[in-house]
């Protein structure tokens, strides 16, 4: 056995995405099988049906697969030998799916729009090895994975197996030797991960055999809480990555590779080779149902058929149905709002300021509209960096009445009104009430919209108005502040409605609207009055909340209200400032919560974290976010329906999308 310290219980939130399902293994179930079942309906969801394994799909149906087939776009290449047949393409245990509308047929390109070139990839398929159907819901399922369990009694340790014969785009076969190295050769090789994040410290690696792995954390670790989601251990192909790995490649011809590049050093070549998104690299090899062949900043971003993809239908039909993916980049929100419109696009998810002209469009039969929930806790929040290099401003900024004031002259009303037709409603950066770990006192706090009580506080709070009617700091210096921003989802809409709202209190705010870049640099440095964040990076709601708790905690990346803070928590204490104690007592109360799979004790535990963010009021929430708005054309097929999210877990199965001729 080979064993490697890893993070700890977020290594496995990395890997893992649901609760317990091991299911057994029938060798002869391809036989021609009975009628098929009706797809799952959960509440107002409408999901697809998945099994982990042929056998668990007879198993529950009584129904046996066909024999297995293919595209017929592939049969030339079978008859030629250049492509093996589709049996042994695919792992002995294929994934199988049984989609809302049915098997589907083959064919087409499935096209998309989208008016910025970083979210051309948030169209790929979740290839994590374990899946949920829904976020807000323990309803997992393996899917890279063909079973998980736990393999002690304090649930401490956890067998993944993989499935035998399972491929990479090029037909090298994945195994615990991808996991291996992902761990060993990225996540602990310093010169690809300079700071290892506290939750992989602790944990052990043991790889059992070619197809099985085991994680010991030490402590309890619920798989549930820990869903992760976005999955980069299925992303990093050993074969392919080694060759620009300096343990593994010639260092000449590495340092060759790396001059003609034009990259630094070996590490930057590595990462760009790597393509963490699938979005840049056509050369590397995946486990998608398309392989990307044409990057931008090409027109149109195009992802072709992977012959060797892994899941099957209930008629035994290689997955996928569509022959590729294209996605247009048209530069402008409004012009993908038009062709979603008009129906020039196969599937779009946009805002819900959309919503009435998209019921229009639907009652002229261009599209079918669905509303689908983000699990974002707030469509937009303030993050006041609580550990602002200067000394006077950080004192304003961690006091809480402070921002209680600056959150009772927000007009949340009015963003409802004016962004989201009236479907949202005010909250502070709280838990869904869906959640286990809803807080009504937090989500409530200080949402009322009076300009009369946000000057009281500031009054009494000693912040004076110099000659321009301005207040000021203690210092008397001009509150003159400057949040950083990124202009997405109604973003500067709401900038303009908050900054009128402090005006009326003497808060002169500006939100600078930055690019992706500029805003990455400036969360690292911590050289920030705050940022408005749209649709709580770094937080979402389900089964997820306590694990990404970043706006309640600074333990993550994507703490932003105390990055001072939030740095030292991650290098254990060696960059930073140590926390204020209140702080402390959160992060003690968060870790006993991690610590445990008790939901009862977790809860009270976590909801020591979350009375504290109230009485602090560490981000300042505007809206509930109220979903997106989902349009696809009258002949998509397998489009589930109902209001579940798409940011983790099963993002609806585009690899079942088929359309009708």
């Amino acid at each position: 056995m080979r064993w490697f310290r890893l993070g700890a219980m977020c290594a496995i939130a990395l890997l893992i995405n649901g609760g317990l399902w091991a299911a057994g293994v029938d060798e002869d179930a391809q036989s021609q099988g009975a009628a098929e079942p009706a797809a799952l309906a959960v509440g107002e969801m409408q999901l697809h049906q998945v099994w982990a394994t042929p056998s668990a799909y007879t198993a529950d149906t009584g129904a046996r697969l066909p024999a297995f087939s293919q595209s017929p776009t592939l049969d030339a290449a079978v008859a030629s030998g250049e492509l093996p047949p589709v049996e042994d393409r695919l792992p002995a245990e294929p994934l199988v799916i049984l989609g809302v509308d049915g098997p589907g047929i083959y064919g087409g390109t499935f096209f998309n729009a989208t008016y910025d070139v970083g979210l051309a990839v948030a169209m790929r398929d979740e290839t994590s090895l374990i899946l949920n159907k829904h976020s807000f819901t323990s309803d997992p399922y393996p899917n890279v994975a063909k079973s998980y369990e736990a393999v002690d009694d304090r649930a401490a340790v956890w067998e993944v197996k993989l499935r035998e014969g399972l491929l990479w785009s090029d037909g090298t076969p994945f195994t615990t030797a991808d996991i291996e190295f992902w761990w060993k050769d990225m996540i602990l090789n310093t010169d690809i991960t300079p700071q290892l994040r506290p939750q992989y410290k602790g944990v052990m690696l043991d790889v059992v055999d070619e197809y099985t792995v085991r994680f010991d954390f030490g402590n309890p670790a619920d798989f549930v809480a820990r869903a992760g989601g976005f999955n980069p251990i299925t992303r990093h192909p050993r074969h392919y990555l080694e060759q620009f790995h300096a343990e593994y490649a010639s260092a000449t011809e590495l340092a060759d590779m790396v001059k003609k590049s034009g990259f630094e050093s070996w590490n930057q070549f590595f990462l760009d080779r790597a393509d963490y998104n699938h979005a840049t690299n056509v050369d590397k090899p995946t486990l998608e149902p398309w392989k990307l062949s044409q990057a931008p900043p090409a027109e149109p971003v195009i992802w072709t058929r992977n012959p060797y993809f892994w899941a099957v239908d209930t008629q035994g039909q290689q997955l996928p149905y569509f022959e590729d993916r294209w996605m247009s980049i048209v530069g402008d929100q409004e012009v993908v709002k038009l062709k979603a419109l008009n129906g020039e696009v196969d599937y779009s998810f946009l805002d819900v300021d959309v919503y009435t002209l998209a019921r229009k469009a639907e009652q002229d039969g261009i599209v079918r509209v669905y509303v689908q929930d983000n699990p974002a806790l707030v469509a937009s929040q303030l993050d006041f960096n609580v550990t602002h290099p200067d000394p006077v401003v950080r004192e304003v900024f961690q006091n809480p009445r402070f921002k209680r004031a600056i959150s009772h002259a927000i007009d949340r009303e009015l963003i409802n009104e004016i962004l989201y037709e009236g479907l949202s409603y005010p909250s502070q950066v709280a838990p869904l009430p869906s959640s286990p770990y809803f807080s009504e006192e937090l989500q409530n706090e200080a949402t009322a919209y009076d300009v009369e009580l946000a000057n009281s506080i500031l009054d009494e709070l000693g912040h004076t108005r110099n000659d321009d009617g301005v207040r000021t700091f203690p210092n008397g210096n001009p509150m003159a502040l400057t949040f950083l921003s990124f202009d997405t989802g109604g973003l500067p809409k709401h900038a303009e409605i908050i900054a009128d709202g402090l005006k009326q209190i003497g808060v002169e705010l500006t939100v600078r609207f930055v690019d992706w870049g500029v805003l990455a640099q400036a969360r690292k440095a911590g050289d920030y009055d705050g940022l408005l964040i749209w649709e709580s990076w770094g937080t979402n709601e389900g089964l997820l909340v306590n694990d990404q708790a970043a706006h309640f905690v600074p333990n993550q990346a994507l703490n932003l209200w105390s990055p001072k803070w939030r740095d030292y928590t991650m290098t254990g204490g060696e960059q930073g400032e140590e926390p204020i104690p209140i702080v402390q007592e959160a992060l003690d109360y968060y870790l006993r919560a991690q610590a445990t799979l008790d939901l009862e004790e977790r809860k009270e535990l976590f909801g020591h974290v979350l009375e504290i963010a109230r009485e602090q009021l560490w981000s300042i929430g505007t809206v509930r976010h109220p979903g997106f708005v989902i349009m696809v054309t009258p002949e998509m097929r397998n489009i589930p329906s109902g209001r579940q999210p798409m940011f983790r877990g099963d993002h609806g199965r585009r690899d079942a999308f088929w359309k009708a001729q």
